[in-house]
């Protein structure tokens, strides 16, 4: 299994949209680039973000991982609040932030479930 180095930051970005560094034994401190598993990860991200719209409220990151067959597959997904961040890219979340601030904004009718954000339109970024 392959996966972003957690004690990374968005300090650490190096200019990718996805982190391509990773290590194949969580926290074993072997980190390699990996920008075709980025790729991968990527279009995977973008079919299950699809096939589950509707299913899933607010926005979420996707934990993932590649099985012996090099097919991607999701571990869990997580609520945004609640993602790590690494490396990430902050100037295109804070982009996409700006440009659907609404979809951002915790839905007043799921207040009561902490954590929880609705989403209020169907664009997924």
């Amino acid at each position: 299994m392959l996966k972003h180095i957690e004690r990374f930051t968005p300090a650490d970005n190096r200019g990718d949209r996805y982190d391509p560094r990773m290590e194949e034994t969580r926290n074993s401190g072997r980190i390699e680039s990996h920008p075709d598993i980025a790729r991968l990860y990527e279009a995977f991200a973008h079919e299950a973000a699809h096939a589950i719209r509707g299913e899933v409220e607010g926005p979420y990151v996707m934990d993932l991982y590649l099985d012996d067959a090099g097919r991607s597959h999701v571990i869990e997904l997580n609520p945004q609040s609640n993602s790590g961040l690494y490396a990430l890219d902050m100037d295109a979340l804070l982009t996409a932030i700006g440009n659907n601030p609404a979809q951002f904004m915790p839905d007043p009718k799921r207040t009561a479930t902490p954590g929880c954000l609705g989403v209020r339109e169907e664009t997924c970024i």
